[in-house]
């Protein structure tokens, strides 16, 4: 059961992200194009403009999970009170 709502969440937030991440593109894209007849070199501007957009959001969308990962996640305490293992020649 676990596993399948793992799976869920998974594929709705890839998918969720992938909308998100595409919308901002497509919209600086649009609003990066002059009114009029746009050239080759504008269109290519604006479409690279677009993805520049949405690669720094997904960058900061990714250092943020980073930060909270390092926040959260803690290494187990090592206990150092073990006895001594034997040597064997």
């Amino acid at each position: 059961m676990s596993s399948a709502l793992l799976n869920v969440g998974q594929q709705l937030g890839g998918s969720l992200g992938l909308a998100v991440l595409g919308t901002v593109a497509a919209t600086v894209t649009r609003n990066q194009l002059p009114l009029g007849v746009p050239t080759h070199a504008l269109i290519n501007h604006a479409v690279t403009a677009g993805y520049r957009s949405a690669f720094a959001i997904s960058t900061a969308v990714a250092l943020m999970g980073f930060v909270v990962a390092i926040a959260v996640i803690r290494g187990r305490a090592q206990h150092t009170d073990a006895p001594a293992m034997p040597e064997v020649a």
